[in-house]
């Protein structure tokens, strides 16, 4: 896997759509994706998604709703 680091867990969210949540490390950001069961890489962050979070170039936000 690339220079993300993640790490999986079981969701404590009730929700029958999910089975658990990756936590996931990459670029001084941290993520973390509620994956569903049906999912074929539902124990880690399989290797395009890992490719497209290191390369991608997202501005930080101007504005923020709360």
């Amino acid at each position: 896997m690339g220079i993300g680091k993640h790490r999986a867990e079981r969701s404590t969210v009730v929700d029958v759509y999910f089975k658990k949540r990756i936590d996931y490390y990459c670029r001084q950001q941290s993520f973390s994706f509620d994956v569903a069961h049906t999912l074929f890489s539902s124990f880690q962050i399989d290797e395009g998604t890992d490719l497209f979070l290191r390369t991608i170039d997202v501005p930080p936000p101007r504005t923020i709703l709360d």
